[in-house]
């Protein structure tokens, strides 16, 4: 169950900020679009490989990109 529970958040997360920036309330640039994709996103590389191990690597391959992709982009809205 504590395994549904961290996949059903970061899915959440990511859901959020993508509507929030379908919806114009966040922009791309955002910090908290970032930060909020990182958190999903990584939260999901958890859950596929608690549930599927590797096997699930598709899963987690796209998960573990977006994480860095947005995690880049947070270190970089720190830096300023």
């Amino acid at each position: 169950m504590p395994e549904t529970l961290m996949g059903l958040l970061g899915m959440g997360l990511i859901l959020a900020a993508y509507i929030l920036n379908q919806l114009g309330k966040w922009s791309a640039d955002n910090f908290f679009f970032d930060a909020t994709n990182f958190l999903g996103a990584a939260m999901l590389v958890l859950y596929a490989v608690q549930i599927q191990g590797w096997q699930g690597w598709p899963f987690i391959v796209l998960n573990a990109t977006w994480a860095l992709v947005s995690a880049r982009d947070v270190v970089l809205y720190l830096r300023k």
